[in-house]
């Protein structure tokens, strides 16, 4: 398997699956993406190590649906570090697994924080379904179940229009996780994009002019929190980050993508 790379970047995000159990306002995801089978997932993963990546994304869609026979997420990741990455899981949390926490092969778990209360962040990421009843608190449990395992943590947020106004919420979100002992190794603030299945058609309603999510990320930034602060402005063009995934039984790269 032939996998392009740019020198610049180091980190691969695969894409497993379309499948998600929420139905977020903003969701750029596209229902196209394959779902992948445990050997060609880990056949993608070794390609990435030999070309080069050394820190792997596992997202979806969302990963912990992801199934093969009897093989799940935490088995991807088991065989991921084997090869030597840095592994992380980018994951809304609900289908996490009890222990989740204690899983052998992953160094970080990213989730999702778009608003520092319950309100703007469940209005946002809206759960399919009866169970749980709000997205914001189980990720907050989430968090905490990680804290008191030492386990590292992302923090992403899209920023749109509606959410705007969270940033010092959120700020001070981070400080008092950190001070109650949070290992966050970054927060990245995303740009709304208008596309994918909950995204498109909504530019009106959440689209932030670049100059205005610009001057938000540089609020962000100027805080002084104790971790990088990144500013994504296209979520499929990073200088940092390279995106995966299988579409028509064919590898597609995000910085390839038109």
């Amino acid at each position: 398997m032939e996998i392009p790379l740019d020198p610049s970047k180091t980190i691969a995000a695969v894409f497993l699956l379309a499948k998600c159990d929420m139905g977020c306002t903003f969701c750029a995801s596209d229902l196209g993406i394959d779902r992948l089978g445990f050997g060609q997932a880990c056949a993608l993963m070794k390609g990435l190590w030999e070309a080069g990546y050394r820190i792997l994304v596992l997202g979806g869609g969302e990963p912990a649906l992801w199934r093969d026979g009897e093989k799940r997420l935490v088995d991807l990741a088991v065989f991921a570090k084997g090869l030597g990455f840095v592994v992380q899981i980018n994951t809304n949390g609900i289908r996490l697994d009890e222990g989740f926490e204690n899983w052998p092969g992953v160094d970080r778990f990213i989730f999702p924080m778009d608003g520092a209360g319950a309100a703007r962040h469940d209005s946002l990421r809206v759960v399919l379904g009866s169970q749980p009843d709000g997205h914001y608190g189980l990720v907050q449990e989430r968090v905490e179940a990680c804290v008191r395992a030492g386990r590292g943590l992302t923090i992403g947020t899209v920023l749109t229009r509606k959410n705007k106004r969270e940033l010092t919420g959120l700020i001070d979100w981070m400080r008092m996780r950190v001070k109650q002992g949070a290992d966050i190794h970054a927060w990245h603030l995303y740009r709304f994009q208008a596309v994918g299945r909950g995204g498109t058609g909504a530019s009106v309603e959440l689209g932030l002019p670049s100059d205005e999510f610009k001057a938000i990320c540089g609020k962000a930034k100027a805080a002084g929190l104790p971790f990088p602060v990144w500013r994504r402005d296209d979520m499929l063009r990073s200088s940092t980050v390279e995106y995966f995934w299988f579409q028509g039984g064919e590898l597609q790269v995000g910085g390839q993508a038109q």
